[in-house]
């Protein structure tokens, strides 16, 4: 073997030193697969959780605005049903029968009073109550009755000569040519039937029915007067003695307003019949401008 010089012996020993120092460092720099391999789990584990973090909040936003969405549809939804129903509803007045006529005023509660608020003392049954007589006492035609001054009633002459077309003894007609004279007489009646006016108006009533107004004028013995049935040829009516109680007085007249169907003589009598009834007891109090109607 060839034995080193000094010279090359030292530089040797000085490439064999910094191959050395080389291949520590890189160890150190690099790290070895295992380290590596744990540190780039832990950061994929890191932007896993960063990505599940950050898609369930993005669901859970989703699910809100989803089922904010939702709650605005279904208002929306209940909103539009609403109008839906209320453009569907039945207008007031409407009816299903071409004449629109109903006698027994069996019509949309938009043409009633308001049962909560309508005043009971308009109804032709409590006008029955305060003389004591039974609901059914009334012609079931009858619509309505009032008190009227009778301005040429006279002890002598009970029955006034005629004034105006409506002051006869006798039932008188309701016609297109007079039928809006029928609300000075009957002001809530005329409100209360809007259907069988605007036949009348129309002339689409029935033919072989009518509106009448019948007066009966006081005798001054009597409290009240009751239209109790109305024939071809007479019309049947009650009369109430006041006895202690105030009579109607002469200058007074009970106008009635009744629907008939079939033949009705233009001078229909009316024939008094005298009810056997006391209401000294408890009088009635009733005046001039007074109104009943059929509710």
């Amino acid at each position: 073997m060839k034995k080193c010089s000094l010279y090359e012996y030292i530089t040797l020993m000085v490439i064999f030193s910094l191959s050395f120092f080389v291949g520590c460092s890189s160890d150190k720099i690099a790290g070895t697969s295992e380290e590596t391999n744990e540190f780039a789990y832990k950061v994929s584990s890191s932007s896993e959780e960063e990505s599940s973090s950050s898609s369930a909040k993005s669901s859970s936003s989703s699910k809100a605005v989803s089922s904010s969405s939702h709650a605005i549809s279904s208002s929306s939804a209940k909103s539009s049903s609403s109008y839906v129903e209320s453009s569907n509803s039945t207008p007031p007045g409407a009816t299903s029968s071409s004449t629109g006529v109903d006698v027994n005023n069996n019509s949309s509660s938009s043409e009633k009073p308001n049962e909560g608020t309508a005043k009971p003392d308009i109804s032709l049954d409590y006008y029955l109550k305060l003389l004591n007589q039974e609901s059914d006492a009334f012609d079931s035609g009858v619509m309505a009755t009032s008190i009227d001054l009778n301005i040429d009633g006279d002890p002598q002459n009970p029955n006034p000569p005629m004034t105006t077309e409506f002051d006869t003894p006798w039932p008188h007609k309701i016609v297109k040519q007079n039928v809006e004279l029928l609300q000075e007489y009957f002001p809530m009646a005329f409100t209360m039937y809007p259907q069988i006016i605007s036949a009348i108006k129309n002339e689409t009533l029935d033919e072989n029915c009518g509106l009448y107004m019948f007066n009966v004028y006081s005798d001054g013995l009597t409290a009240a007067y009751i239209v109790a049935e109305i024939t071809e040829n007479a019309i049947k009516v009650l009369d109430i003695p006041a006895h202690e109680c105030k009579a109607l007085s002469l200058t007074q007249m009970s106008r009635f307003l009744f629907y008939y169907c079939g033949e009705l003589n233009s001078h229909a009598e009316a024939e008094h019949i005298k009810v056997d009834a006391d209401l000294s007891g408890n009088c009635p109090i009733i005046k001039t401008g007074n109104e009943w109607v059929k509710l």
